[in-house]
């Protein structure tokens, strides 16, 4: 080993890195910095000369500008950072009167250079910060790409004025919120990724959780954002009950990330969801139920008729659950109503996998990944391959499934061999 990566040492240290090599360098790990990046640049520069020289002479590690700096830093900030894209960020748990007052003053600064900005990120547990933020001017944000946002008051307040939807942000492409409804602030926009997520509070005098937003609130939001193509939504709690909601048409839409958490009531959220959007172009979806009455309806999904034609173009599909059904219905079904299907990913922790799962034999599916299935056992996996296996099969993949020995693997992989099918397995 020692011989085959001794070509790969360096072994002068650093010292014979060209200077360009190092720059790019810092610049990663400018970035993996978190919401603190400055804090990367400054360390770097403060270790030798030659570091701090790296550093002057790449204005990217300058262009993150952070609320809680100081004024002077900030100035220094900018000027370092030349007439490169500047990320803005206002992170702060409470906003008491002298931070607020900070964030004013470094609004101030850097409002001047808004034909930088890159990003914007206010992550805050004081619904007020729009109250401070009010009064600042209608702006031209041409470099602007992306906002996230953080509330964790629950006053997302549908259709809400946000400070910032006055701002004329010709170029953002992609918005993360946090008990943040878009409402209609962004229609007609170019945001084409899109994040959100519910997390409520607990209501100690109900002993529930509060509840965050209505169904027809989401879906009269998305449904203005028609250039969207990939969509997140993670659901801790909502309400799907009350007036209809109106469908979403989505028809730009390529990836839905669907994730509903343990404080869904409704067994039937999954399917109150889905029949919500219509996205004619989607080939990928992901699942994620960490409730137990979600998970029981889901594998009834297929009996609703408005239902399948979501899974009608997929091409990529996942599910993640602990909950115990048998899931075997549900695949089987996703196949036969999938028939462009190429990737078909389970994790389900303790599922019993039954033996007798009806034959598919799907069109195109090219590859099976089974992850911490801890209940799937030899019999089981061998009928699944054995049923679900197509003419196009060409890989199946086995990651830390417990019940599955090494020596099973090892055996099982020189048959699928001779079937042309790869196996790849970890355990």
């Amino acid at each position: 080993m020692q011989r085959r990566i001794a070509p790969l040492v360096l072994h002068d240290g650093i010292r014979n890195i060209p200077p360009e090599i190092l720059a790019h360098i810092f610049r990663i790990a400018h970035l993996g910095g978190g919401n603190q990046p400055h804090r990367i640049t400054e360390t770097l520069s403060l270790v030798c000369r030659r570091f701090r020289d790296s550093c002057l002479r790449t204005p990217e590690m300058w262009s993150s500008l952070r609320h809680d700096l100081s004024l002077d830093k900030t100035r220094l900030h900018l000027l370092r950072s030349k007439d490169n894209t500047i990320n803005i960020i206002i992170h702060d748990s409470h906003l008491e009167e002298p931070t607020r007052l900070n964030a004013a003053k470094f609004l101030e600064l850097v409002l001047p250079h808004t034909t930088r900005w890159g990003s914007l990120d206010i992550n805050t547990e004081d619904s007020r910060l729009n109250w401070f933020l009010s009064n600042l001017p209608i702006v031209h944000l041409p470099r602007l790409a992306r906002i996230r946002h953080v509330e964790t008051d629950e006053m997302y307040q549908y259709d809400s004025q946000f400070f910032y939807s006055k701002w004329n942000m010709p170029s953002l492409r992609s918005l993360d919120g946090i008990n943040v409804m878009p409402g209609r602030i962004f229609n007609g926009s170019n945001i084409t990724e899109c994040k959100l997520s519910w997390v409520p509070s607990w209501d100690t005098l109900r002993r529930q959780p509060r509840r965050i937003f209505l169904m027809n609130d989401l879906t009269s939001s998305l449904d203005s954002l028609q250039s969207l193509q990939i969509l997140d939504l993670d659901f801790q709690q909502t309400d799907v009950a009350g007036a209809p909601a109106p469908v979403a048409f989505l028809s730009n839409l390529k990836s839905l990330t669907l994730r509903f958490g343990r404080y869904i009531t409704s067994s039937d959220a999954l399917y109150e969801v889905m029949v919500l959007f219509y996205p004619p172009a989607l080939d990928t979806l992901h699942i994620t139920i960490w409730n137990h009455q979600g998970a029981r309806a889901c594998k009834e999904i297929f009996t609703r008729h408005e239902t399948p034609n979501i899974f009608r173009n997929l091409k990529t599909f996942s599910l993640r659950t602990d909950h115990y059904n048998d899931w075997n219905p549900f695949f089987s079904e996703l196949l036969r109503q999938s028939p462009l299907l190429l990737h078909l990913v389970i994790q389900v922790s303790f599922t019993s996998f039954a033996q007798d799962i009806g034959v598919v034999n799907p069109e195109h599916l090219q590859t099976i990944t089974f992850e911490k299935c801890d209940r799937l056992f030899e019999p089981h996996i061998t009928a699944m391959y054995k049923n679900w296996r197509g003419r196009t099969m060409r890989r199946v993949e086995v990651i830390e499934c417990k019940c599955l020995s090494e020596s099973f693997l090892s055996k099982w992989e020189v048959t699928l061999k001779k079937d042309n099918v790869r196996l790849l397995w970890q355990v």
